[in-house]
């Protein structure tokens, strides 16, 4: 895709504005920074998180799977800013998820089941 021909509209509904901050001259703004900043702190809280809910998991022999934006942001994208996450998609065992469901609603988090084929 070239960033460079995309308007910040097309950036926003996308939530790509980190992604072209960091990888397009054109949208090297004060603003598209900002925004690149804010993903990254908002990305680094929801991967400490994850990473309370994995030593959790771990130590009730619960295996947890992140899927999606989560499994992707240390793949592929430079820095944590380029990826706007919103949430935590994981993937528990079926037989796992009511004790699964308990120990992390102990943490503060709340249960929310994808629709099926979703």
């Amino acid at each position: 895709m070239n960033l460079e021909d995309k308007d910040e509209s097309f950036l926003s509904e996308h939530r790509l504005e980190g992604y072209a901050y960091c990888r397009s001259r054109r949208h090297k703004t004060k603003e598209m920074q900002l925004l690149w900043a804010q993903n990254q702190i908002r990305n680094h809280q929801i991967k400490t998180w994850f990473q309370m809910i994995k030593n959790l998991c771990e130590s009730r022999q619960i295996s947890v799977i992140p899927l999606k934006g989560l499994a992707l942001i240390d793949g592929i994208y430079k820095n944590d800013g380029e990826r706007c996450l919103s949430d935590m998609d994981l993937l528990v065992e079926v037989q796992n998820l009511p004790t699964f469901a308990v120990e992390v609603q102990k943490l503060g988090f709340q249960r929310q089941l994808s629709k099926k084929g979703a």
